[in-house]
């Protein structure tokens, strides 16, 4: 049985299976919509059909670095750069161009999108931590602990003190405080977290793919406890939520370019 890391060194098996894998989710994304579960459970609805979206995008970005578009002479990190650019671009596309097949335009599956791209770019080319001094480390660790458990009592003091007073529109119209508040705390905490090694300074790739995970089903966590008051779904404080998330992942992948230009000027290798 060929392992599969063996499959896809080499190049053109992978650009095969990208064209195939492309054409399916393509395919996939346009086609009429049809229905995810009870569409009274907002939340429900919500988290298949994200993690459908993740998982597809988060596959291409898989296969767009393996198939090694930058050229035979680029390192890794320009395959990984390439994977998010090009992926970055075709999730905007895929989305406009649903509504000609019948679907609408979410701008939540971008997001979701963006973040499962942007987030194998991040794992890919996680570099040594900027610091690692045991101390500063503890002080991240802390800070973010703090923050966690912080937000975690004021979701159940919410829930506590709207129980009982009846479900408001699943979908608040405006910007508010709630919005505001929920994207600072996901965005400062995807950074916090990352900062503070939480697989250990040998294990950057893992301890990325943690923090944006444990980020990442914060937001639906939090609403799915929502279910069992009478509050109701607050769908604009979870996509308020999610675009933090994807807001400090993008500030991680500018930070990961710059520090790479700076050590490793060209992206390409001069032979």
């Amino acid at each position: 049985m060929v392992k599969p890391t063996t499959f896809f060194q080499s190049v053109s098996r992978s650009r095969w299976c990208l064209a195939i894998y492309w054409l399916l989710l393509a395919t996939g994304s346009h086609l009429p919509e049809f229905t995810l579960g009870d569409t009274s459970n907002q939340i429900g609805v919500f988290q298949i059909d994200k993690s459908l979206h993740v998982a597809g995008f988060a596959g291409l970005a898989l296969l767009l670095y393996l198939s090694r578009l930058a050229g035979s002479k680029a390192p890794s990190f320009a395959h990984a750069l390439a994977a998010l650019l090009i992926g970055s671009v075709y999730a905007l596309v895929d989305e406009y161009t649903q509504q000609f097949t019948g679907r609408h335009v979410s701008y939540s599956d971008v997001v979701a999108g963006a973040i499962a791209i942007i987030g194998v770019f991040l794992i890919l080319t996680s570099p040594p931590p900027l610091d690692t001094r045991p101390r500063r480390v503890v002080i991240y660790r802390v800070v973010s602990a703090v923050l966690i458990v912080a937000a975690l009592v004021l979701a159940l003091v919410a829930l506590l003190s709207a129980w009982g007073q009846g479900q408001p529109s699943a979908q608040p119209s405006g910007l508010g405080i709630n919005e505001i508040v929920r994207f600072l705390i996901a965005g400062v905490l995807i950074l916090l977290l990352v900062a503070s090694q939480p697989a250990g300074v040998n294990r950057p790739r893992l301890g990325m793919f943690l923090s944006i995970v444990v980020i990442g089903l914060g937001g639906p966590i939090i609403e799915s406890a929502r279910l069992f008051t009478e509050q109701g779904i607050d769908m604009n404080g979870l996509y308020a939520h999610q675009l933090g998330l994807l807001t400090g992942m993008a500030a991680l992948a500018v930070l990961a370019i710059i520090r790479h230009v700076r050590t490793n000027r060209p992206l390409t290798d001069q032979v």
